[in-house]
Parts: structure tokens; C-alpha cells; sequence
């Protein structure tokens, strides 16, 4: 992140039809992923494109697409490491597998309300999915986990081409509220102006969108 460094006119553009293209960038990773899918006759792989959708869809920026794909790769992770545990309890005791998946299930719930709530929620939901394989078939549920894993994987490559930042677009937006604010100044305290505008609605307005700048504050 360089303060100094000029916004190239491509960043503008890319800034003002943000939504397009994050749009058109979702549509594009969807229809080569599906295609590869169909291609090579994958059974089961609709998890690769239910993650990519998950990991892209919210927001356009790359450092919030990374920190979704490693809290989605960790919550996959422990929750399939989880499920093929209930599913070795099962072969054992069943009430012993519902009492795994109780305990789980109790930690990913108190952990919702803590830092990491996207990934406490795909502990629980990929304990869902690995463990409603057929009894013993270790073999679905790694499959399941591969492909969640490899849906993680796409969605941090797609955004990786020319990532849309979040740091430039803050800048762009500042920049933009710094001027209406110099604007509302000059007219507010103007010498030419015989009574001064009531200028409150706008002034607050202006200072919501300041207040939204802390939005970009993560992802930058």
C-alpha cells in the first residue's frame, strides 16, 4: 500500500463499475469451473462450485476473498477431520458418534460469537456434510473435503487476476468526500453569501459515507 503511488486510470474505471465486474468475475470462475466439472465427469463436485461461490460472492476484494478461503480451507479442515471421526464411532456406537457430533456442534456454536464465525460455521456445516456419508465410506466424505478445498483454492486464483483493492478504492472514496466536504466549507463560510445555506442534511450525509470508510479497513 503506497499513498504516494498515482491511481492509474484503469483503477478509476475499474472503481466506478466495481459491482460489473465482480459480477462478470463471478459469472466467468462459475461457467470455466463447471465446464471443467462436466468435462472430466466429476460426481459430486457441485461442492467446488457451492465454496466458489460462498468465498467470491460477498465481497469484491482480494483481502477479503484470501481471509474467507483460509477461514473456509481451516473450518473444512477440522470439520471433515471431525466428520470422519463420527463416522468411525458410528461403526462402533451410535449413540458414541451423536455424542462426537453434539460436542463439536456445542464448540462451533460458541465459537460463532467469537473472532472467527465464518469459520466456527463451516466446522459445524462440513460435520454436517462428511457425516451424512454412508456408514464407512471414508472414501465420500475425503472426496467432499477435496472438493471444498479445491473450490477455496479457485476462488483465491480467480480473484488474484487484477484484484479489485480495497486500499485504492479507499482512497478514490476519501478523496471524493474530502472535496464535497472543501465544497460544503466554502459554501458554508462563503463572504459572497449573504445568510448562510442550511447545509445539515448534506454535511451529515457526507459524513455517513466517512463513517463507511471503516468498511474497507479489513480487506486494505
Amino acid at each position: 500500500m503506497q499513498l504516494g503511488k498515482k491511481i492509474s486510470n484503469l483503477e478509476q474505471l475499474t472503481y466506478r463499475y466495481y459491482r460489473w465486474i465482480h459480477a462478470l468475475r463471478i459469472s466467468l470462475a462459475f461457467l470455466i469451473t463447471y465446464t471443467v466439472i462436466r468435462y472430466f465427469r466429476l460426481d459430486g463436485a457441485v461442492w467446488i462450485l457451492i465454496t466458489l461461490l460462498i468465498v467470491m460472492g460477498p465481497q469484491p476484494y482480494w483481502g477479503n476473498v484470501f481471509s474467507r478461503a483460509l477461514q473456509r480451507t481451516g473450518g473444512t479442515v477440522i470439520g471433515a477431520l471431525s466428520g470422519l471421526i463420527a463416522l468411525f464411532l458410528e461403526i462402533y456406537s451410535f449413540p458414541a458418534m451423536l455424542l462426537w457430533c453434539a460436542v463439536v456442534m456445542f464448540v462451533a456454536g460458541y465459537l460463532t460469537l467469537g473472532k472467527h464465525p465464518y469459520m466456527a460455521l463451516l466446522i459445524g456445516s462440513t460435520l454436517a456434510v462428511v457425516s451424512c456419508s454412508p456408514p464407512n465410506d471414508m472414501e465420500s466424505a475425503l472426496l467432499r473435503s477435496l472438493y471444498v478445498l479445491t473450490g477455496s483454492v479457485l476462488a483465491m486464483l480467480y480473484s488474484s487476476i487484477y484484484p479489485q483493492r480495497a486500499y485504492t478504492d479507499w482512497r478514490i472514496t476519501f478523496s471524493q468526500s474530502l472535496g464535497k466536504l472543501k465544497h460544503l466549507y466554502e459554501t458554508s463560510f462563503s463572504q459572497k453569501t449573504l445568510e448562510r445555506p442550511q447545509l445539515e442534511e448534506q454535511l451529515k450525509d457526507e459524513l455517513d459515507t466517512i463513517l463507511k470508510l471503516r468498511n474497507y479497513i479489513v480487506p486494505a
